[in-house]
């Protein structure tokens, strides 16, 4: 995820104007994803998370945090890693969870409620880089994620890898990465509705499932993590 500040300064409707005209570049994704609360009407969540595409799999689950925590707090709700790993594994033979967050230097309040949940955890900075804009607050982990999955795929023994996350762009490096390497291992996205990419529902020659992420693993927005 890539966050820009400058973003706040901008006006709703100056958002609207821009946002439409470069849904495409992928340059625009951080600011398209924070103005699409203003430009399409919400998907709701049903109340259950249909994991059957991960039944009796031994899987390898990565979420990228940022992707569904932002996600999930469109709808005033809260996701719940517990909740998540719980039912995964329920479903399935987990192998490893990680969850990759990015967080400022010093805090580790997100790390710590992920690892007590059951998640390992990859931490990436939130670091103020200086540009032609002046001082930007950048936060991507994205390229970590992919390179972590990467090496999941050069050593580890699963046959369904499973990524949290609605970025397209994403899930597709990982999906192609798989299927040059993998060929046997299936890939299935999982994604907060409203927030998922179309790719992760339409290229079906690089993902097997994708599942839309319930009520059931959430909790009320101004509930306690």
């Amino acid at each position: 995820m890539r966050f820009n500040p400058n973003f706040l300064k901008t006006s709703r409707s100056e958002v609207g104007q821009a946002g439409l005209g470069a849904s495409a570049s992928s340059s625009q994704g951080w600011v398209w994803f924070q103005s699409l609360d203003g430009l399409r009407p919400h998907q709701g969540f049903r109340g259950h998370t249909d994991l059957t595409p991960l039944r009796g799999a031994r899987v390898a689950l990565v979420a990228d945090d940022d992707n569904v925590r932002i996600s999930t707090q469109r709808h005033r709700r809260r996701f719940s890693y517990r909740n998540m790993l719980e039912r995964v594994a329920s479903e399935c033979c987990v192998v490893t969870a990680l969850a990759v967050v990015t967080a400022l230097p010093g805090d580790q309040g997100r790390q710590h409620y992920l690892e007590t949940r059951g998640w390992r955890t990859l931490v990436m900075p939130r670091e103020m880089c200086v540009g032609v804009n002046g001082l930007r607050l950048r936060a991507n982990a994205d390229m970590d994620l992919c390179l972590e999955v990467g090496c999941w795929l050069a050593a580890m023994s699963f046959d369904t890898l499973a990524v949290v996350s609605g970025d397209g762009d994403t899930c597709v490096s990982i999906a192609r990465a798989a299927a040059r390497h993998r060929p046997d291992v299936r890939v299935v996205t999982l994604a907060v509705p409203g927030s998922a990419s179309q790719q992760l529902r339409t290229r079906h020659d690089l993902f097997d499932a994708h599942v839309v992420l319930g009520r059931d693993l959430t909790r009320p927005f101004d509930a306690s993590n």
